[in-house]
């Protein structure tokens, strides 16, 4: 097969590789059904065809006349005709090769892409990115016609039976057996249907009757940040304020003289004592030592450290903060924000490339190992990007991620706008296993801190937080006038949008930002999205229904959190916090997450990120303390499942592909050591995953399964 040139396609460049100009060839390319890709101009048809010995002096569209090609020339007349061309090589299956992957196939070894044998072994590693699967991640359908010529592999690859499969699949919700081919579900159905399939070489493995779950999607994650927090030793899980002063008093006996005894992701709401230790609590752990509790935004210091700051009652308060005095006018240690006081001291290093690496790595084991095959990424810039790419390009991933561009929203709205302009992907871009998913900003603080924006102030009962402040509402961290711009250029440049709320006035806000900007351009069918948006009212929930808007919720923070919410706001207030059974019953979407961010142990994390840990906690609303919280607003095991699977499906523009068992579909599972629907309601926490599976590969198994 000779090289042939392009004519009606468009050009492509895959990240770091060989760059493609698409040829033509006989291969089908068509837009898929609406909604499953970011919103964008009109896409053309795709036509490829690959002959061979064809040269483009072959052509009349090239001005050959010894041969008329009517119908290749009005092609080109009404597409796009390109005048350079690149041939990796001139035989068949290396061309074939090539022009999938973007590689040079002199890369590969001989027995790869050498001329196949028509019953050679499969030269294309099934979970590698090709042009195919980009083009399906931008939305397109595609097909082929014709001489493959790049093996066959090793036919249906296992199947999987004697299991009690629960499918999510309408059509036959409950199955015995999958059998799987090139990364996705051949075939679902009874032993008898699915066996049928089996060749001479089908691995064939008998579940014994275990349970079987589509693989999870988690639908909030930071997993980059979560690992590094732990890379030079575990972070301590503390419950009260004698847990801090232990870990103080042990840092100091290993610690250099003067060097800072950092205690991390202090949060007074989850302290037996409900409020924050004192400067001379932590004086008594390690006297004349330098100490500091801190959550990243509220901070207790020492006496010896804030000796060291010079902060005593005659210093002004900071800018951006607030040094908390007793009633003698003395500081008592609580320093709110003030980052231009504090940032160096709660700076870490920057992460390093090999640092994000190494923590993409492990944290894929670690979701691996409770049944998660999806998750969201919910804030990385372009060296995270480049990170999860590096890892692609390896077949190293894992765990399949949609990628969220976080934007600081800073500046004027024009900065805003040139900034977002300047980012070059949107929504949609990639394939299954990396794809860029939303744009996103920070709308307003914390629950746990107090400082999530409320749409009123906060009342008397804050004490928890160190401070009391009449008519308080919480901190705005972006201009409205920024917010109302950033989704208003989303909308134009096709971006999906999500933005963190967790207060009702900031929730609130964002609707006002998406209101406006779907009165430019209708935004429904963009599925924009709400992060954590914990206190959603009835209104709150009717206008997000009427935009399309899904929403990202942690149902987790219910356990630990609840109990000292409640103390803050009341239980009016209350009824509204993370109201899954509103939500569902309001008609929209909600996807199930954990905001994981600190600590590798799944139960035990900064936001616990065990999905059946999630879910037990949407069914019971159990907090920690016994009590069950608003139990109108419990919902079904099916639902709470929907959450952690077609659910966080819809919200990445990925119901075709993942997040039910059925023919087509990702062959993503996990086989569970309990079965979640008829377990006892209070053993659903501690299912566990015994195997996972992403795209027919076990990429966990439990000990003794």
């Amino acid at each position: 097969m000779s090289a042939t040139v392009a004519h009606l396609a468009l050009p492509l460049m895959f990240p770091r590789c060989l760059p493609l100009v698409v040829l033509l060839g006989l291969a089908l390319v068509s837009p898929a059904s609406p909604g499953l890709a970011a919103p964008a101009p009109a896409r053309p048809n795709i036509l490829l065809i690959i002959a061979d010995d064809l040269g483009y002096g072959d052509l009349g569209s090239y001005g050959a006349k010894a041969i008329a090609t009517p119908h290749l020339d009005r092609l080109a007349r009404e597409g796009l005709r390109f005048t350079q061309a690149y041939a990796p090589s001139a035989t068949c299956t290396p061309s074939r090769y090539a022009l999938l992957t973007g590689e040079y196939p002199w890369r590969q070894p001989p027995k790869k892409t050498s001329i196949l044998d028509g019953d050679a072994p499969l030269a294309l590693d099934p979970a590698r990115p090709t042009l195919a699967s980009f083009l399906r991640g931008q939305g397109y359908a595609t097909g082929l016609v014709g001489k493959w010529h790049l093996g066959l592999g090793d036919g249906v690859t296992p199947i999987d039976f004697n299991g009690r499969i629960a499918t999510l699949w309408e059509a036959k919700p409950r199955a015995a057996a999958v059998a799987v081919r090139g990364g996705r579900f051949l075939a679902v159905g009874s032993n008898e249907e699915v066996l049928k399939t089996a060749s001479a070489g089908t691995k064939k493995i008998d579940l014994k009757g275990a349970p079987v779950l589509p693989g999870i999607i988690e639908t909030h994650t930071h997993p980059i940040s979560a690992a590094l927090a732990e890379k030079d030793g575990p972070v301590p899980v503390m419950r009260s304020i004698p847990e801090i002063q232990e870990y103080i008093r042990k840092q100091a006996a290993t610690a250099a003289a003067g060097k800072l005894i950092f205690v991390p992701k202090v949060y007074s709401t989850r302290l037996k004592e409900r409020r924050y230790p004192d400067r001379y609590e932590l004086d008594a752990a390690a006297p004349g030592r330098l100490a500091m509790a801190d959550n990243g935004y509220a901070s207790v210091l020492n006496s010896a450290l804030l000796k060291k700051l010079g902060i005593t009652r005659d210093t002004p308060q900071p800018s951006n903060g607030k040094i908390i005095k007793d009633a003698k006018g003395e500081p008592t240690g609580l320093v709110l924000g003030a980052s231009d006081l504090l940032g160096k001291l709660r700076a870490t290093r920057a992460p390093s490339h090999a640092d994000r690496l190494w923590a993409i790595r492990e944290m894929q084991k670690a979701y691996n190992a409770v049944g998660i095959t999806s998750t969201f990424d919910r804030g990385q810039g372009p060296d995270g990007f480049r990170a999860y790419q590096e890892l692609q390009r390896k077949g190293e991933l894992t765990v399949r991620t949609t990628v969220t561009y976080l934007l600081g929203a800073r500046g004027t709205p024009e900065q805003v706008r040139r900034e977002m302009q300047q980012i070059p992907f949107v929504t949609g871009y990639g394939d299954e296993w990396l794809r860029v998913g939303p744009i996103k900003t920070i709308v307003d603080g914390g629950i746990l801190i107090g400082t999530a924006f409320l749409r009123e102030p906060y009342g008397d009962n804050t004490q928890i937080y160190g401070y009391v402040e009449d008519d308080y509402r919480g901190v705005l961290a972006v201009p409205k006038e920024n917010l109302f711009e950033m989704a208003r250029v989303a909308n134009e440049l096709g971006w999906q949008m999500t933005s963190h709320t967790t207060g009702g006035g900031a929730t609130d806000l964002l609707l006002d930002a998406y209101e406006a900007a779907d009165r430019e351009k209708p935004i429904k069918g963009r599925r924009f999205t709400i992060t954590h948006v914990n206190f959603p009212n009835d209104q709150a929930i009717a206008r997000a229904k009427k935009l399309g808007v899904a929403f990202d919720c942690q149902p987790a923070w219910l356990h630990l959190d609840g109990p000292a919410i409640k103390d803050v706001f009341g239980p009016e207030r209350m009824k509204h916090f993370i109201p899954l059974r509103s939500i569902i019953d309001g008609g929209l979407i909600v996807g199930g997450g954990s905001d994981h961010m600190i600590r590798f142990d799944a139960r035990n994390a900064i936001n616990p990120y065990h999905p059946f840990f999630g879910m037990w906690m949407a069914i019971t609303r159990k907090t920690v303390d016994g009590n069950v919280l608003n139990p109108e607003q419990r919902i079904t095991r099916q639902e709470a499942l929907n959450m952690w699977t077609v659910n966080g499906a819809y919200m990445g523009f990925d119901e075709k592909d993942k997040g039910s068992i059925q023919p087509g579909m990702l062959a993503d599972f996990v086989v569970t050591t309990k079965d979640y629907f008829t377990c006892p309601e209070d053993e659903i926490k501690d299912i566990e995953a015994a195997i996972t599976v992403v795209g027919g590969k076990v990429v966990h198994r439990r000990a003794g399964w």
